[in-house]
């Protein structure tokens, strides 16, 4: 008799199939799906191990000097609370206004018995230090993101862009604030994973004050604060806990406040001094200010295959604010046209890199259409959070040259507390059409011509230099 049917009260029913067949049948889906994402995990470590190997290549070769901005007013700035043991004044005359707080993390490291560039041999392994710390807490954040191709793509922006890598011994506090943004954004995702999760709310708020003591425009990690207060009052039965939250975050702020304006004031002027700006002819913003804000010019920008500040650089591109972020993202404010190697890698790196723009702006159109504005509870996204750094922080960049309209004041590297957000917000938009296989692979096989690229004009910096 057929074993599917059986005898009740003389009669034959049919049962149900067995349960375990499908799951037999499932089994070997699961597995193959599982040593794929190891797979991936596998490769992002390698990627991971190359970046830092390349990082110590850069300082042990001892390439850094020539890719250091004013290395020696950062050493004596370090080397001043080393010798007095207290913060430097206004009227000092030292790099100022910075906040103190690399500065007195550097002190170990700084001599005072040699001189200012002497003492930056010293530093520069300290940034080195908080870059791979930095590079791995961006890493540790990959497992929070939802799409392999985010992943990919943020990490590979983040480790491979040469003028991340150039700037990895840098000498200076900017590290710090691509370490602060970094580890901020590294809370966030986890919180957005477990918004009762209080360590990762308190680790947020840590961060946002480190980058408030690190530079001033560290400043842009408020605008994260009311996403933080409200996914985290979300699971609040009452309204206490947020309003002695929201009260606490006002007191730190109001205290930061009040050390800035205590620090900025200059007793011998009788006034506020928040920045010693120098301005160079050949520096200065000319250009209508509507004209230096919105033109684009992607053509010169590859003929240059630069963005320093030298008369080598078109004026189009010098005086361009979006065609020098753009080009300064990835190449640093360094000359590479004297030599053909160099302007050849360069511009192929500015035509690969052109996958990030269209990244970004796929991101745009797709965060500010993918939720209603209405009720008010949907304005507050991760994604949208993201947008308003990345804007608020060039903003800010915009402002800085408005009032002191010296080109370089645009430098991408003053960015450096949304560096981890940009390449979020990349890899966001390069997921945008994630069911299409020809548009994953297509994404996929431009991600890897900027990774060439990246490595094509690294090489051909420490081989030609």
């Amino acid at each position: 008799m057929n074993d599917r049917f059986v005898g009740v009260n003389d009669r034959f029913v049919e049962t149900k199939p067995p349960s375990i067949a499908p799951v037999q049948h499932r089994q070997p889906v699961f597995r193959s799906r599982s040593n794929h994402n190891r797979l991936l995990w596998r490769g992002l470590w390698v990627l991971f191990i190359a970046a830092v190997a390349i990082r110590f290549y850069h300082l042990a070769s001892h390439h850094w000097p020539a890719y250091v901005h004013d290395g020696a007013s950062h050493a004596s700035y370090v080397q001043y609370i080393r010798v007095h043991h207290r913060l430097p004044s206004v009227d000092d005359g030292l790099e100022f206004p910075q906040q103190p707080l690399y500065y007195v993390l550097a002190t170990p490291f700084c001599r005072t018995d040699q001189t200012f560039d002497q003492n930056q041999e010293h530093l520069a392994p300290f940034g080195f230090c908080i870059s791979v710390a930095s590079l791995f807490v961006a890493f540790l954040s990959l497992r929070y993101l939802s799409s392999w191709l985010l992943r990919y793509g943020m990490f590979v922006f983040l480790a491979f862009t040469p003028a991340f890598v150039l700037a990895s011994s840098y000498v200076g506090n900017d590290g710090l604030g691509f370490f602060w943004g970094t580890f901020c954004f590294y809370c966030i995702v986890r919180l957005n994973r477990n918004p009762q999760a209080t360590r990762y709310f308190i680790l947020a708020i840590v961060a946002v004050l480190g980058a408030l003591l690190t530079k001033l425009n560290g400043i842009i990690l408020l605008v994260a604060l009311p996403w933080l207060l409200w996914r985290r009052a979300r699971y609040d039965v009452i309204w206490k806990p947020t309003a002695t939250r929201l009260a606490v975050l006002v007191l730190l702020v109001t205290l930061w406040a009040g050390g800035i304006l205590h620090r900025a004031w200059s007793p011998a002027n009788r006034q506020y001094i928040f920045s010693h700006a120098w301005m160079w002819d050949y520096m200065k913003v000319n250009e209508n200010m509507l004209v230096y804000w919105l033109r684009f010019d992607l053509s010169n920008l590859i003929l240059a295959g630069q963005t320093c500040t030298i008369a080598l650089t078109p004026d189009e591109v010098r005086f361009s604010f979006p065609s020098w972020e753009y080009g300064n993202m990835m190449l640093g404010e360094y000359e590479y046209a004297d030599d053909p190697v160099l302007l050849f890698c360069s511009r192929q790196l500015i035509v690969a890199g052109t996958y990030l723009l269209f990244g970004l702006v796929l991101f745009i159109f797709v965060t500010l259409l993918s939720r209603p504005l209405w009720p008010w509870q949907k304005i507050f996204s991760l994604n949208r959070t993201a947008l308003l750094l990345i804007a608020g922080s060039t903003c800010l960049i915009l402002a800085f040259v408005y009032t002191v309209p010296v080109m370089c004041n645009a430098d991408y590297r003053y960015q450096s507390y949304t560096f981890s957000w940009m390449g979020y917000c990349i890899g966001r938009g390069l997921c945008a059409f994630p069911k299409s296989p020809v548009w994953r692979n297509s994404m996929i096989g431009f991600m890897v011509f900027y990774g060439y690229a990246s490595l094509c004009l690294l090489a051909a910096i420490y081989i030609r230099r």
